[in-house]
């Protein structure tokens, strides 16, 4: 009997061996310093921009104010990507930075400028990520406010 719990503990240190060296290629926790992604490129065509990266990555969207869009890649790097914009859509302009290490991982940062307040909804697909603008509707907007009159002094 005690052969036979030797070769219960013996296999289970080998899949333990095996599932580690598994973790270790498909980037687990053990490869957190790994080499950045790559941000291959931005291109914009009518209300939509899009963000391709090498490989699926994590990100973050904000709204510094109503004519910024922000979104930022955990782990990225900017490199020599490009930016491609058609000069007619609703956006200004597009700039690609690498911000400050966050955590030992690069962040690089897409910064959105457009041409008037565009409401944005984010998707990703892999890897790449998609921002839709819709144009605000004026229902949407908020009301003008209303004229101050004076009350009448009660007597």
């Amino acid at each position: 009997m005690r052969l036979h719990t030797l070769h219960v503990k013996a296999r289970l240190a080998a899949t333990l061996l095996v599932a580690a060296g598994l973790a270790l290629a498909v980037g687990g926790p053990l490869a957190a310093g790994s080499a950045p992604v790559r941000l291959v490129g931005v291109s914009a065509q009518g209300h939509q921009l899009t963000v391709e990266a090498s490989e699926p990555v994590a990100y973050v969207v904000t709204r510094p104010d109503p004519l910024t869009v922000v979104l930022e890649l955990r782990n990225v790097s900017v490199g020599a990507a490009q930016s491609v914009l058609d000069r007619r859509d609703p956006i200004a302009a597009v700039s690609l930075e690498q911000a400050a290490p966050v955590d030992g991982m690069s962040l690089a940062r897409v910064r959105v400028t457009l041409a008037r307040p565009y409401e944005a909804a984010v998707r990703s697909a892999r890897n790449t990520i998609r921002l839709d603008l819709t144009a605000v509707s004026r229902s949407l907007a908020p009301p003008a406010p209303l004229p101050v009159t004076a009350a009448p002094a009660a007597m």
